[in-house]
């Protein structure tokens, strides 16, 4: 049977395999050092301080800014419940030519 943590840790990767095709996980020591991708949609999970953070991205080499999304609030309860991760406007991806990044909210696990 699998406790709390495990079932999270597998959801998190159910949810982000539907997403991506690839996912990178890091310490926060190892993000300088990593050669991101460029134009690929991706996953990454960095851990700092025993805190999973979970972000999608989308490096862009033909523009130098950066357009940031955070999750939106969400049902918590009754039908339309969700659970974490939350990256609102994923879908969006592709309707910008600059880099994107979008970040779910850790105290959503709390």
């Amino acid at each position: 049977m699998l406790n709390s943590l495990e079932k999270f840790k597998t959801s998190w990767m159910i949810i982000l395999k539907k997403l991506v095709n690839n996912i990178i996980e890091l310490s926060i020591d190892e993000i300088d050092k990593f050669n991101f991708h460029y134009g690929e949609f991706e996953g990454l999970k960095i851990i700092e301080d025993e805190v999973e953070y979970e972000f999608l991205f989308r490096f862009s080499k033909e523009k130098h800014d950066l357009i940031c999304f955070r999750s939106d609030a969400i049902d918590r309860n009754g039908p339309n419940a969700l659970d974490p991760p939350i990256f609102s406007r994923h879908s969006w991806n592709n309707h910008f030519k600059e880099s994107v990044l979008y970040y779910n909210d850790t105290t959503l696990y709390r």
